[in-house]
């Protein structure tokens, strides 16, 4: 894993995030907003890396183990599928 991705977990589980850590929203736009990659870390383990770009913005990485990306991807599947439905849309609370 990298050092960024290190850095944005406790340095010992990928999956649990620093209590300190705020929400960050990402509106990327445009060609090459999003990048997809595979990398191995320093012991061997797999992860799937997403990029975010924003303009004028630094980029942003999310890291996954594989099998959660694939979980992640097959609810991105649905959330689509849920999006051409007018009746799925509202606004929260």
């Amino acid at each position: 894993m990298d050092t960024a991705a290190r850095d944005a977990t406790d340095g010992r589980n990928p999956r649990r995030r620093v209590s300190d850590m705020t929400a960050t929203i990402i509106t990327p736009s445009g060609p090459g907003a999003m990048e997809a990659g595979l990398v191995l870390d320093e012991d061997g383990q797999r992860f799937v890396v997403l990029t975010f770009k924003e303009p004028k913005g630094e980029p942003t990485l999310v890291t996954f183990t594989v099998p959660i990306f694939q979980n992640y991807v097959e609810h991105l599947v649905r959330t689509a599928k849920a999006a051409g439905e007018e009746a799925n849309w509202g606004i929260p609370g």
